[in-house]
């Protein structure tokens, strides 16, 4: 008996697990997605079929990664194509054998489809693999060729039946425990116009979804669920034609992921889950926040420990039943004993309330300037902000979902500390701190100067000469639990 799920992992089947320089030639390396969560704290495998129209195991009613492409442009997808044919040549369904080890090892496995990677291409300049021939013969389904939005158009009946043969073909033909289906976009699927239509239509789709996993459940004696990834803005979803809340209410679906409105995926640790956890809790259904690793700045490419802690607590304080950790390899991949380790207690918020944690706010990147919105949905970046001489500067949210006094009181807190960043700013400039207007005392900073940089910044650095302070915070600065704000 599978239990009450708490953690989730996304793992891509579109790239190798093997280390050498031959393909697989067994099943042990397909296994390997499942036997690497065994006894982590992970109790859900979110399993990445492939680019939604070209897939990654032996469908009957889809095309196969690759199988249109002679030249190619690089050898991590041509890579995925030959593990693919290989296997099949061997009678090894990779899927198949992903299903079966997940229920021998009690860990649930839904397979994943990315919605919004259907799009039109020029069969003459594509040679990555990743493309149908579906996508390639028809441009007219696609929203804008024109005006460079070649994604499909899903108030198109023929893109809906095309993509429904795989969702039923995952459904009733593999021992998975059901599917995930994710609509994470920033622009509606559909003709900007037609947003109202996409709406209906998006929730009669699911309604003939529910009805193929309830044959399949009926026949396989085994529940299939139905989850949709969407992003993590409640009246966003609404805009981009996704009536999260009708579909909890009528119970289209069982789980909903929150994931955080960004073009890299950046670790985020305040998204907004309240509207989220309201409605799942009032139809008994299940919201999960989604933590991705991504920090991307000078000082971390990806988030530590106390970080993955600190989103976690934040968003069970806010009501998320569980916990998502999409495309999870803090430093690398396969995972080592430290990346096990902060896997270990995600899923126990009571384990969460007493560990170390970092809590941060979010911050663009180099690689948000490439993007082609910053702010989709006004899911924006606190940081940074631009101080205005002899003005004060704007206040900045900080979510914290520890109750510190009680930690004191317990004498289990051992340090309480606020860093922040500040750059350009020359010894003539006077700076205030303040904490939920309460003035931090400036001779108690430490005070780093980074004027002079040694070594080399990652690319994703736009950070020029800075200082850093640190505040250590006595017992009459402590954040309360919920948003604080910080300003300078």
């Amino acid at each position: 008996m599978l239990r009450p799920p708490r953690l989730l992992a996304y793992n891509d089947g579109r790239h190798s697990h093997t280390y050498g320089y031959e393909p697989p030639t067994g099943i042990r390396q397909i296994r390997e997605p499942v036997d690497e969560l065994v006894d982590s704290g992970i109790d859900t495998l979110l399993y990445c079929v492939g680019d939604t129209r070209v897939l990654l195991y032996d469908t009957q009613v889809g095309e196969r990664w690759g199988h249109n492409t002679k030249d190619w442009n690089t050898a991590v997808w041509y890579r995925s194509r030959v593990n693919l044919e290989m296997a099949l040549q061997q009678g090894i369904d990779p899927l198949d054998v992903i299903c079966k080890r997940a229920n021998e090892k009690e860990i649930r496995i839904l397979p994943t489809l990315l919605l919004n990677t259907s799009s039109w291409e020029d069969r003459s300049t594509t040679f990555h693999g990743r493309c149908s021939d579906f996508c390639f013969d028809h441009p007219e389904y696609c929203i804008d060729v024109d005006g460079g939005n070649y994604g499909f158009d899903y108030n198109v009946a023929d893109v809906r039946d095309e993509q429904m043969a795989v969702i039923k073909e995952l459904l009733e033909r593999y021992s998975s425990d059901g599917i995930e289906l994710s609509f994470l976009n920033t622009t509606p699927l559909c003709k900007p116009n037609e947003v109202a239509h996409l709406r209906k239509t998006f929730t009669t789709w699911l309604a003939e979804i529910r009805a193929v996993a309830q044959r399949a459940a009926s026949a396989q004696d085994r529940e299939k669920i139905i989850v949709c990834r969407v992003p993590a803005v409640w009246d966003g979803c609404y805009e981009l034609g996704l009536e999260v809340g009708v579909w909890l209410e009528k119970g289209l679906v069982d789980w909903i992921i929150s994931y955080p409105v960004d073009a890299v995926g950046q670790h985020d640790q305040d998204m907004p889950l309240e509207e989220f956890a309201g409605h799942a809790r009032r139809y008994d259904r299940k919201v999960f926040a989604a933590i991705p690793t991504m920090i991307q700045n000078d000082w971390y490419m990806g988030a530590t420990k106390e970080m993955f802690h600190a989103a976690a607590a934040n968003a069970y304080a806010q009501g998320a039943d569980g916990i998502v950790l999409p495309g999870f390899w803090p430093t690398t991949y396969p995972w080592s004993d430290g990346d096990y380790g902060i896997i270990r207690h995600m899923g126990h918020p009571d384990l969460l309330e007493r560990k170390d944690k970092r809590f941060r706010v979010r911050t663009a990147t180099a690689r948000d300037a490439r993007a082609k919105d910053l702010s989709p949905l006004g899911y924006t970046r606190p940081l940074p902000v631009t101080l205005t001489e002899g003005q004060p500067g704007p206040a900045i949210a900080v979510r914290v979902s520890d109750d510190l006094s009680s930690a004191l009181a317990e004498q289990c807190l051992d340090r309480v500390t606020l860093t922040t960043r500040v750059t350009e700013i020359c010894p003539e400039d006077e700076l205030r701190f303040f904490l939920n207007d309460q003035e931090l005392p400036r001779s108690s900073a430490q005070v780093s100067d980074y004027t002079f940089k040694i070594g080399f910044a990652r690319p994703e650095a736009t950070i020029g000469p800075h200082y850093w302070f640190d505040f250590p915070l006595v017992e009459s600065l402590l954040p309360r639990q919920g948003h604080n704000h910080f300003r300078v």
